[in-house]
């Protein structure tokens, strides 16, 4: 019986997700994490402002493919 290799997207996506915040201009600099929890984004790090916070957020969420977004970014002052 041949053998069914099934693609696995989890890979694919998180490098899209990660290359989508490095690109971020608003994101120069900053260390931010990507992991998953199943089809869950979880983004942690550190940014300078809530809008920071948000932009990072939304970006993500356009990514098909993922599913709930945790972001765990926290605010810090310069």
């Amino acid at each position: 019986m041949p053998q069914t290799l099934q693609f696995d997207q989890t890979h694919e996506v998180r490098d899209l997700v990660r290359n989508t915040l490095a690109r971020n201009p608003h994101f120069n600099g900053r260390d931010l994490r990507v992991d998953f929890d199943q089809h869950d984004v979880i983004i942690r790090g550190a940014v300078k402002s809530y809008y920071q916070k948000q932009i990072a957020q939304e970006s993500v969420r356009r990514i098909t493919g993922i599913g709930a977004i945790r972001n765990e970014l926290e605010v810090v002052s310069a």
